[in-house]
């Protein structure tokens, strides 16, 4: 690991519960998820490509799934926000 890496991980402020990511999106989530949350949620911007999309979700679901201790209600808000972003709806 890069000592930038390194420093950037140590920095990461905790939470109860675990770790926090700085910068992810914390919420409160919208009661119909708009592009704009979605693009928040998994981190990138509203129109990037897919692979990118994908990429972000396999990293935060791989985080946050169920089946390693993560809420099943956050696993759906971030498989909600993928498919928001790659059907192209508004």
């Amino acid at each position: 690991m890069s000592i930038l890496r390194f420093r950037r991980w140590v920095s990461t402020p905790a939470v109860a519960g675990g770790a926090a990511v700085a910068g992810y999106y914390k919420g409160p989530f919208e009661e119909d998820m708009t592009r704009s949350e979605a693009a928040k949620i998994l981190g990138v911007r509203e129109y990037t490509d897919h692979d990118r999309i994908n990429m972000r979700h396999k990293k935060l679901l791989i985080i946050n799934h169920p089946d390693r201790g993560g809420s099943t209600y956050l696993a759906s808000k971030i498989n909600e926000a993928k498919q928001k972003l790659v059907s192209g709806s508004t």
